[in-house]
C-alpha cells in the first residue's frame, strides 16, 4: 500500500473509532455514573467501565465483518429493537431528565443533531460528526475536570457484599448487548479484519473511556440530577454538561435511527408504540421530578436483562435449537427472572442479581441439553438462525 493509502487507511480507522466511541456514549454512560457513584463510591464507576470498555471493544475481535453482517440478518427483528429502545431512552431522558441540568435547549439542539444525521447516507458524513461531537465534549469537560469540586466521590454506605452482588449485571449487559447494536455492526462491517479491530480497540479504549473519565469527573457534581434536595452546580458546569448531554444523545439518535433504517425498519406499530411509552414516561417525569430515578432505572432492566438474556439464548449458536423455539425460552427466562431484576435495580436489592443470572444460565443449560439429546436421537439439527 502506498504511503497516501496508508495514510487514509489510517484516517478510516480514527474516524471509525470516533464513531463507535460516540455511537456508544449514551444517556446510561453520561448518567448512570452519577447514581453508581452515589450507591457504591469509586468501585461502582469501575464496575461499570472495565466490563463496558472491555464488551464493546471485544465485539471487533470476536467478529469478522462476514460474521457480523450473518448476525445482523438473522437477528434483525431483535436488532432493530434494540435501536427503538435506545431511541425511546434518549427521548425520555432529554425530555424529563436532561431539562433539570440546564433548561430546555439541551433537548432541542440533541433533536436538531439527530434530525440532520439520521438521512446521511454516506459513512464519511457520520465519522466526521462523531469527531466534532468529541470535540465539544472534551472542549465542555475539560475545564470541569479542572474544577476543584472535580471526582468528588462521596464515601459510600454500600458494603463490598452489595457491589458483589450487584456486579454480575453490567458484566453481563456490557459484555453481551454490543451484539445488538446496529451502530457497531455497520462499523464492523466497514472495516477489515486487522482495521476493525484497531477501530474497536481505539474507539472503546480510547474514545470512550475518555467520556466515561468525565463521566466521573462531574458525576459527584450531578447528585442532584436524581436527588432534588440536594442540588445542581453552578450555571456554568451544568451549561457545559448541557453542550455534552446534546451533542453525544443527538448523534447515538441520529446513529440508529440510520442504521434501524437501513436494517429495514419502517413506520410500523413498533414504532407508534415504543414514541406513546416515550411520550408517556417524558410527561411523568417532567411532572413529577421523584420519578425520574425509577424511570430512568427501569429502562436500565432493558439492558440488563432482556437484551443480554437475548444474545445468550438466542444469539449464541446452539446445534438442534431452532430460533423460534430459542426465543420461546428466552420469553419464558425473561419473565421469570424480571421479579427479581427489577428487585435489584428498583427496589435497591442487589443480592436479588444473583436469581436472575442463575435463571439465565438454567435457561442456558437447558438449551444445551435438549440440543444434545436431538442430536443425539435424531442426527444434525439446525442452528440457531438457519
Amino acid at each position: 500500500m502506498s504511503g497516501s493509502g496508508q495514510a487514509r487507511g489510517r484516517w478510516a480507522i480514527a474516524g471509525w473509532a470516533c464513531y463507535l466511541g460516540a455511537s456508544w456514549t449514551w444517556v446510561i454512560g453520561m448518567l448512570w455514573p452519577v447514581l453508581l457513584v452515589r450507591d457504591f463510591g469509586l468501585a461502582g464507576w469501575i464496575v461499570f467501565v472495565v466490563p463496558n470498555v472491555v464488551g464493546a471493544a471485544a465485539m471487533g475481535f470476536v467478529l469478522s465483518p462476514a460474521a457480523s453482517r450473518r448476525l445482523r440478518e438473522t437477528h434483525a427483528s431483535a436488532c432493530r429493537a434494540f435501536s427503538q429502545a435506545t431511541v425511546a431512552f434518549h427521548a425520555v431522558v432529554l425530555a424529563a431528565i436532561a431539562p433539570a441540568v440546564a433548561g430546555p435547549w439541551p433537548a432541542l439542539a440533541a433533536l436538531g443533531i439527530a434530525a440532520a444525521l439520521a438521512p446521511v447516507r454516506a459513512s464519511p458524513g457520520q465519522r466526521v460528526a462523531a469527531a466534532a461531537a468529541l470535540a465539544v465534549s472534551i472542549a465542555a469537560i475539560a475545564p470541569i475536570c479542572g474544577d476543584p469540586r472535580a471526582f468528588s466521590v462521596p464515601e459510600s454506605a454500600a458494603g463490598p457484599g452489595r457491589l458483589a452482588a450487584f456486579a454480575p449485571a453490567p458484566i453481563m449487559g456490557f459484555l453481551l448487548c454490543p451484539y445488538l447494536d446496529l451502530t457497531f455492526h455497520e462499523a464492523r462491517g466497514a472495516t477489515g479484519r486487522g482495521g476493525g479491530r484497531w477501530a474497536f480497540a481505539l474507539g472503546f479504549g480510547g474514545v470512550f473511556l475518555a467520556m466515561m473519565i468525565g463521566s466521573l469527573a462531574y458525576a459527584g457534581l450531578l447528585r442532584g440530577l436524581f436527588d432534588p434536595g440536594t442540588g445542581l452546580p453552578d450555571p456554568v458546569v451544568t451549561g457545559a454538561l448541557g453542550a455534552h448531554l446534546a451533542v453525544q444523545t443527538g448523534v447515538t439518535v441520529g446513529f440508529h435511527c440510520r442504521a434501524w433504517r437501513r436494517a429495514g425498519g419502517d413506520r410500523g406499530p413498533a414504532v407508534v408504540g415504543w414514541a406513546s411509552a416515550a411520550l408517556a414516561l417524558a410527561a411523568i417525569g417532567w411532572a413529577a421530578p421523584g420519578a425520574r430515578e425509577p424511570i430512568y432505572r427501569g429502562f436500565l432492566l432493558l439492558y440488563g436483562l432482556v437484551s443480554p438474556a437475548y444474545v445468550l439464548l438466542c444469539m449464541w449458536p446452539c446445534r438442534g435449537i431452532s430460533l423460534p423455539f430459542a426465543r420461546r425460552v428466552w420469553g419464558a427466562a425473561v419473565c421469570a427472572a424480571l421479579p427479581f431484576a427489577a428487585g435489584a435495580g428498583l427496589g435497591g436489592h442487589p443480592v436479588w442479581v444473583l436469581p436472575v443470572i442463575g435463571i439465565l444460565i438454567g435457561a442456558r443449560a437447558l438449551l444445551h441439553g435438549m440440543g444434545r439429546r436431538a442430536r443425539r436421537t435424531s442426527g444434525p439439527k439446525e442452528r440457531i438462525g438457519d
